[in-house]
């Protein structure tokens, strides 16, 4: 196969592995919330959002495919000793949100074939680890996820087109330029940024992009573009969806707030919305479990020895153990509010670490980072700080006061 070919299908395996990890069932059901509870608001958190993820975004996955070197093996040459403490942060981010994730598949299973949400979740775990297993050599990563994200796309995208006549598209740019902002809406920020690239999610793109050899000064122009472009695919998706919620609700349709989801597809496909909204809770459960496992394998292999020759088995169990506590515990609020804590914290951590490597020239060695990428990084990193310890401060109020 022609060298070039190569390259572009191991960079698009990155965007969309990055991509599928995103748009789990949290997100999906989060979009649908936040459309009910902000309507026409929620276009200005969705474009600062974006804004915010692609300061990330870039910094991250050009200074680690700059250095080619993880996160944090970066990290630990920053923070001597650090190297246990942040893999056991993404592998508890990573584990919590594979316990939703196969919540979500149950879900998903239970709408496709009206069995028991755990024992759908049961079934769909078990093809997802044989998927996993059997996937050796990773290169066939690049197809699997092609075509979950063709699924999930396909089905949102189709569900925005039957109502996209009733969206109300003056008013969403109003409120986008000029929006009502509350203290609700600085929260939700927070928690869109911690659900698209929160914890492991900002590095899988990256350390795929590692691990398939696409390193070093000499692809730094591809990698920028395969950061925003996959920015910008989680913000489409998001967007779309967006936009059909809305457009039914202008439409006067009565859809009840705990079933928004559901609702809609019922609304735009008659009775095989309930069938289409499982497909699309499945290939976005599938999705995020194995870019969660896959990127829980990148930051656990550089620990040990044994961890690295292990690695199948290790995530494997990874798996079964986050869908043993969900057999046991459901899904709980106070899970979502953990790994929403988790995965928002450990951003702006690595993050930090990755920008101040990014000045260290016995790490990059003959790379120089842009000067006006490391500013933009360092704002968003200010941003987020702020943004996620005011989204922990109202997730511990609301905890301990409800």
């Amino acid at each position: 196969m022609n060298q070039t070919v190569t390259t572009k299908r191991k960079i698009f395996s990155a965007i969309f592995l990055m991509a599928t990890a995103s748009i789990g069932p949290l997100f999906l059901l989060s979009i649908a919330e936040d459309t009910f509870q902000f309507k026409e608001n929620l276009a200005f958190i969705i474009i600062m959002t974006a804004i915010i993820e692609l300061g990330i975004q870039m910094n991250v996955w050009r200074i680690l495919t700059a250095v080619n070197q993880p996160a944090n093996i970066v990290i630990e040459k920053i923070i001597p000793k650090s190297l246990p403490f942040t893999s056991v942060l993404v592998l508890l981010g990573g584990v919590a949100f594979n316990i939703l994730n196969i919540a979500g598949l149950g879900i998903g299973m239970s709408l496709l074939f009206n069995v028991d949400v755990k024992l759908g979740a049961s079934i769909g775990i078990l093809i997802g680890i044989l998927i996993f297993l059997f996937n050796k050599n990773r290169m066939t990563l690049y197809t699997f996820v092609i075509v979950l994200f063709s699924f999930i796309a396909s089905i949102i995208l189709l569900s925005f087109l039957f109502v996209m006549f009733d969206v109300p598209y003056s008013l969403v740019f109003a409120h986008t330029v000029i929006p009502d902002i509350e203290f609700n809406t600085i929260t939700s920020i927070a928690t869109m940024v911690a659900l698209s690239i929160g914890g492991y999610i900002s590095f899988s793109g990256a350390h795929r992009l590692i691990d398939v050899g696409v390193t070093g000064e000499q692809y730094k122009k591809e990698v920028t573009k395969a950061a925003v472009f996959s920015v910008l695919i989680v913000t489409a998706v998001r967007f779309i969806l967006f936009l059909t919620i809305l457009g039914l609700t202008n439409k006067n349709v009565i859809i009840f707030e705990d079933s928004i989801l559901e609702g809609a597809f019922l609304e735009i496909f008659g009775d095989l919305g309930i069938y289409a909204l499982g497909i699309l809770f499945i290939a976005a459960s599938i999705s995020s479990i194995i870019g969660a496992t896959y990127t829980i394998g990148t930051f656990i292999k550089p620990v040990n020895v044994i961890i690295k020759t292990h690695i199948d088995t290790i995530l494997m169990m990874i798996v079964l153990t986050s869908w043993f506590v969900y057999l046991l515990a459901g899904e709980d609020v106070m899970l979502i509010n953990v790994a929403s804590i988790l995965n928002g914290l450990i951003i702006p951590v690595i993050l930090g670490g990755v920008l101040h490597a990014s000045k260290r020239k016995d790490i990059t060695k003959d790379y120089n980072h842009p000067a006006w990428l490391f500013v933009y990084g360092v704002i968003s990193l200010i941003v987020l700080f702020a943004l996620i310890f005011i989204s922990i401060y109202d997730i511990l109020q609301l905890s301990f006061y409800s």
